[in-house]
């Protein structure tokens, strides 16, 4: 299922996680209106979706961090 959301347009990324959800999963819009199409008609209709629940970020930033070989 992860890979048929990352092959959505709008799809930034797709983390599989545990606890509550099994997905994070960061999308990109132009507007609210362009978010709720994107999560009510496509992200929703894929076959095996259940519960979405909708959080906005307003700011990004990024840690010293890089990833692990």
């Amino acid at each position: 299922m992860a890979q048929e959301i990352c092959e959505l347009s709008f799809v930034k990324s797709c983390h599989i996680v545990t606890g509550q959800w099994d997905f994070i999963i960061q999308v990109v819009s132009k507007d609210m209106e362009d978010l709720g199409d994107a999560i009510l008609d496509r992200l929703s209709g894929i076959e095996g979706m259940g519960h979405t629940r909708t959080m906005v970020s307003f700011y990004d930033y990024e840690g010293p961090a890089v990833a692990l070989s």
